[in-house]
């Protein structure tokens, strides 16, 4: 699944999850065209999320690192790693540059068109002040962030 918009996700789309291996009989059907029923009992609820957002000042130049911390589905292999490379890369960078004020951006709602990176942007270091920026995950730096920074 793509990542959808913020304000309504589904918009009158039914949509059925399905664990992989509980998906061969819909997956055989569809691909027969045989005429079936698909009965959905479930709901489509938004559920909340947070962004964590942990900021070192130390002094003028800063770094940031940023992740996202929630997805669709089958995408926990990639925030679970993400993230502890994230963890590992923030800690390496506090003890390896003391002089570099830090910001960590590890982010939810990145499915909802990435609304927790736009949320947490608040919190992000100016332009001009930012020697590095690293992300770990998909590439929508280029849609959120100042020219100057994403160039």
């Amino acid at each position: 699944m793509l990542n959808t918009p913020a304000t309504e996700p589904f918009v009158a789309l039914p949509v059925a999850i399905l664990a992989p291996k509980n998906a061969h009989r819909i997956l055989v059907a569809a691909r027969s065209r045989a005429p079936a029923t698909l009965i959905l009992d479930g709901s489509n609820d938004r559920r909340e999320t947070c962004n964590v957002i942990g900021r070192l000042q130390r002094g003028p130049r800063w770094v940031a690192l940023s992740t996202p911390r929630t997805g669709w589905f089958a995408c926990v292999g990639e925030r679970g790693t993400g993230t502890a490379a994230f963890l590992e890369l923030a800690a390496w960078l506090a003890l390896r540059f003391p002089e570099l004020s830090i910001v960590a951006l590890n982010r939810g709602a990145h499915e909802y068109d990435f609304d927790g990176m736009h949320r947490a942007m608040d919190a992000a270091p100016p332009a001009g002040d930012t020697a590095l920026w690293v992300h770990i995950g998909a590439p929508w730096l280029r849609s959120i962030m100042p020219r100057s920074v994403a160039s």
